[in-house]
């Protein structure tokens, strides 16, 4: 009992630092963004113009489409930044889980990167539905579908397991993958924002970020089990609740 006590509260602890290291990285973040969101925007509509007056064969018009690339880019990036740095309140309804998880499979199933991803479904098919915010929860799943299916370069097995824990309170969501894993290093920093292990220029680090600050608006978290070669498990862990639950919260 002490042990399993002892595990609970340094679990505690290591989630109260990072809900701090959010916050602040938060407030930071939103005074970057609206700093760089104007110039940003007034270079991405110039170089729109100076672009649609250039001549096509004009040795100029590549490099401006170039420009308007990447301040485009760089306006994601920001927009991005202020989703992690002001999320949205979550908007509350009765879901079903196993139904989010197939809309966020179907978005992404067909892409190129999962012709060679073999996707197995293990569904508990009585499932409670749970109070959340559907749209959200969606954007976590795909964003940790797509991860997966990047640890494994496009070729592997996806495994997505939904159930509940033994005293019935939460809905666990496993995602498995066959991928290269995550170092310990790497794991004390993946929900990090700006952390990312991808090549510069293909990540920017906040996706895990954002799905860790919408979980937590659902009071649930989101743990990480990996070794390095071994391949990668994400659990989201969400308590299960009615709308009367909702209601006293």
């Amino acid at each position: 009992k002490v042990e399993e006590r002892t595990k609970e509260l340094t679990a505690m602890q290591a989630h109260l630092i990072q809900s701090e290291k959010l916050a602040s990285l938060g407030k930071l973040a939103a005074g970057i963004a609206h700093e760089i969101n104007n110039p940003l925007g007034g270079i991405l509509i110039y170089s729109h113009l100076i672009l649609e007056d250039t001549d096509k064969n004009s040795p100029h018009y590549e490099n401006l489409k170039k420009i308007v690339k990447e301040t485009a880019r760089c306006k994601d990036i920001v927009k991005r930044l202020l989703e992690f740095a002001r999320p949205k309140e979550p908007e509350f309804t009765l879901v079903d889980i196993n139904e989010i998880v197939e809309k966020s499979l179907s978005i992404v199933e067909r892409q190129v990167l999962f012709q060679n991803i073999k996707i197995i479904r293990d569904y508990d098919s009585h499932l409670p539905r749970t109070v959340a915010d559907g749209a959200q929860l969606q954007q976590v799943f795909t964003n940790i579908i797509i991860n997966a299916a990047e640890a494994m370069d496009g070729q592997g097995t996806l495994t997505i397991k939904t159930s509940r824990d033994s005293q019935e309170k939460y809905i666990l969501i496993s995602f498995s993958d066959t991928g290269h894993g995550i170092s310990e290093e790497d794991k004390k920093r993946i929900f990090e924002p700006f952390f990312t292990t991808k090549e510069v220029g293909k990540g920017t680090g906040l996706g895990l970020a954002i799905s860790y600050s919408i979980i937590q608006k659902h009071k649930g978290t989101i743990e990480v089990i990996s070794q390095p070669n071994e391949g990668a498990t994400f659990i989201v862990k969400l308590p299960i609740r009615n709308k009367q639950d909702e209601e006293k919260t």
